[in-house]
């Protein structure tokens, strides 16, 4: 768990009628689990109609974290080992591209293969090419 995930729990709780160690942070009024299935339908749903968004799932943020854990840099491994897959494969499914990613993935690789290819730029600066 990152830093800032564990203090906004922490400030979530702290904000609980109940704080025990045992006690949930999240509950209903009659402090009793969360359903899913009603948070999903009256809460992450309605939120993305409102913002304008896809309506997404909680398996949506399974997807996004592989993905996010791919563009910070992380190994499949660590990303296989953080959502719990038992098979890499598996694990790749959920990891996908981001197309500023792949953008510059490209340009770092043309920067490779041509580092002496004029830009662009310079030639509508001058006229000509340098």
């Amino acid at each position: 768990m990152s830093e800032p995930l564990r203090q906004a729990l922490e400030f979530q709780r702290a904000g609980c009628r109940q704080t025990g160690p045992e006690d949930l942070v999240f509950s209903t009024h009659k402090q009793t689990p969360l359903n899913p299935k009603n948070l999903l339908r009256r809460t992450l749903q309605p939120a993305c109609l409102t913002l304008g968004l896809p309506v997404i799932s909680w398996h949506s943020f399974r997807h996004t974290h592989a993905t996010l854990l791919g563009e910070v840099g992380e190994s499949l491994r660590t990303a296989q080992a953080l959502l719990g897959h038992s098979n890499l494969g598996t694990t790749m499914i959920y990891a996908h591209a981001i197309p500023e990613s792949q953008k510059r993935a490209v340009d770092k690789v043309g920067e490779i293969l041509f580092p002496n290819v004029p830009k662009l730029s310079e030639y509508t600066e001058t006229g000509n090419f340098n």
